[in-house]
């Protein structure tokens, strides 16, 4: 028997959390080293897929005051982005 996940896009996310897919998108690349979220291919340019138990973490995280994932540097995102972190 295997478990289905289900994956929201960055839109999605952002209209979950309340917030806009800039904002999302800015926390992919954290989230993806965490496995948290995944790029559906190898193309930098390529769309994001966040699973709805990220989304859950992130809005305990919150309600909690804790602080949310943090988000990369400009310079680290593009490091990562581009495969020279």
């Amino acid at each position: 028997m295997s478990a289905t996940i289900t994956v929201h896009t960055v839109k999605d996310t952002a209209d979950l959390l309340g917030t806009t897919p800039a904002s999302v998108r800015k926390m992919c690349p954290a989230w993806e080293q965490e496995g948290k979220a995944f790029k559906l291919t190898d193309r930098k340019k390529s769309e994001w897929r966040i699973p709805s138990s990220t989304i859950a973490e992130h809005q305990r995280r919150r309600a909690a005051g804790q602080p949310p994932t943090k988000r990369l540097s400009r310079s680290k995102r593009e490091a990562l982005l581009t495969g020279r972190a």
